[in-house]
C-alpha cells in the first residue's frame, strides 16, 4: 500500500552516495513527513523521489521541499 512504497523510497534514498547527492528529510512534530533527494553528480542538478507520507499528503510539505530543492539546486 501506500505505507509500504514510502517506507521502500525511504530506504532507497538513504543508501545514496552522499558525494553524489543531498537527501533532505522533513518533520512535523518530530514525525517523518516528506524527503527528496537532490542529484548532483552532473552539471545539471536533479530532484528524485519527492514523497511525502500518505497521512500527511495535501498539506502543502512536497511543494515545500521541492521549492526548497529547487533553490539548492540554483545554489550549486
Amino acid at each position: 500500500g501506500e505505507h509500504d512504497t514510502f517506507e521502500l523510497t525511504m530506504r532507497h534514498l538513504l543508501h545514496q552516495d552522499p558525494k553524489q547527492c543531498e537527501i533532505i528529510l522533513g518533520y512535523a512534530s518530530k514525525q517523518l513527513v516528506v524527503a527528496g533527494l537532490l542529484f548532483l553528480q552532473t552539471n545539471t542538478p536533479g530532484l528524485h523521489y519527492i514523497i511525502t507520507a500518505p497521512e500527511h499528503r495535501g498539506k502543502g510539505y512536497g511543494r515545500a521541499l521541492t521549492q526548497h530543492l529547487l533553490q539548492r539546486a540554483k545554489e550549486r
